[in-house]
């Protein structure tokens, strides 16, 4: 059986000509719908002032029952304080090192977390007055927004 010889590529469509015989240009494409603001160029970004050996609070998010687990990791990777097992996870602290180790090598915790400060709230506007006084420019860029999330019981 002899071999299967390719397809020719499909014929191209005839081009469209005005009245007089010309060809026409082609019409650019019509811009999409919009989907909101679009970055056209890329600014550079100053860093964080997060400094290498700034102590944080942190916390390594894990499921259901892993907590004792995450805590074994966490002091197995040789963080310089003992990680203790809380509800929902492992609390611990470290330096920005630690941070991205412990983000980089645990396998039972989902995310690691780090604790910018803890605040009580009666409502919602008291709540949204203390969080803007949390030293939020240590972790964010100016101008950057926080959105916060809140869980009451």
């Amino acid at each position: 059986m002899p071999p299967k010889r390719p397809r020719p590529p499909a014929p191209l469509a005839p081009r469209a000509t005005t009245r007089a015989g010309a060809r026409a240009e082609p019409k650019p494409a019509q811009p999409a719908a919009d989907h909101g603001p679009t970055r056209t160029t890329k600014t550079p970004r100053p860093p964080l002032k997060l400094d290498g050996d700034e102590a944080l609070s942190l916390f390594a998010v894990t499921g259901p029952g892993l907590e004792p687990f995450a805590a074994q990791e966490l002091n197995a990777l040789g963080s310089n304080t003992k990680a203790k097992a809380i509800t929902g996870g492992a609390a611990f602290a470290g330096q920005r090192a630690d941070l991205y180790r412990a983000n980089l090598w645990l396998r039972t915790a989902s995310r690691v977390l780090v604790r910018a400060g803890g605040v009580y709230a009666g409502s919602f506007s008291e709540l949204r007055k203390k969080a803007s006084r949390l030293p939020w420019e240590r972790f964010l860029r100016p101008g950057q927004l926080v959105a916060i999330r809140v869980t009451s019981h």
